[in-house]
């Protein structure tokens, strides 16, 4: 229910360097972002440095308030938030 109510306003409110679960983004789509620009960094031959992150345990916890807040920052009514 959640995500039917969320998915017509997440593409306004979230960054086009988000690739999941957006209509028309697909998480495999970050490889390719991730291999052009070390493909960049190595063509200019800048100095860079890649780092990879677990998110997997990103999900177990969520701060409800921080979320409220964001929400309320982004102008959604009080309604929807709750």
């Amino acid at each position: 229910m959640i995500v039917v109510r969320l998915k017509p306003l997440l593409s306004r409110h979230i960054s086009k360097e988000q690739f999941g679960f957006l209509d028309g983004r697909q998480i495999h789509e970050a490889i390719d972002v991730a291999q052009e620009t070390i493909h960049s960094i190595k063509q200019q031959k800048s100095e860079g440095a890649a780092v990879e992150i677990d998110l997997s345990k990103a999900y177990d916890k969520i701060i409800w308030i921080y979320i409220h807040m964001l929400f309320t920052h982004m102008g959604f009514q009080v309604d929807f938030i709750n």
